[in-house]
């Protein structure tokens, strides 16, 4: 559920600052806020993804 929050935090967080570099003309770097909060998202899912592969491992002894 942590996760969740977090997710949407970040969501948040880049729509509020995207929408103000629009509206100051800095489109570009509204671009660059978008991509690097889909990054950041996606580095948490895959650390959670990992955890999750470890607990099965040592859950059926697997390696």
């Amino acid at each position: 559920m942590d996760l969740i929050f977090t997710i949407a935090g970040i969501g948040m967080l880049v729509a509020v600052v995207q929408t103000i570099l629009k509206q100051a003309g800095k489109e570009d770097y509204g671009l660059w806020v978008v991509v690097a909060g889909s990054i950041a998202v996606f580095l948490l899912v895959v650390q959670r993804v990992a955890e999750l592969i470890d607990r099965v491992r040592t859950t059926f002894y697997l390696w």
